[in-house]
């Protein structure tokens, strides 16, 4: 993989299609006029940021294994 020896941040994004709004962002309401920001998603039309994880005083390492069928992330304190 990769050298992540620098790396402090992790994002994990879900670019799946919000179910509320078919992934425009947007949804009428019958009796409403115009559109509105889906709340599901908030506009986004996707899920989104998942999960974010931050931290300089720790190291992220990234392995394949299962014959490349799982990634797994790695969480350790960051020698100095």
């Amino acid at each position: 993989m990769n050298n992540l020896g620098n790396v402090t941040r992790l994002e994990i994004i879900d670019h799946t299609k919000c179910d509320g709004c078919n992934g425009s962002g947007r949804i009428h309401i019958e009796g409403q006029p115009g559109t509105l920001e889906c709340p599901a998603c908030h506009g986004l039309g996707m899920g989104g940021r998942e999960m974010v994880f931050f931290n300089e005083g720790k190291r992220l390492d990234a392995q394949l294994q299962d014959d490349g069928r799982t990634l797994k992330i790695f969480i350790d304190k960051r020698e100095k």
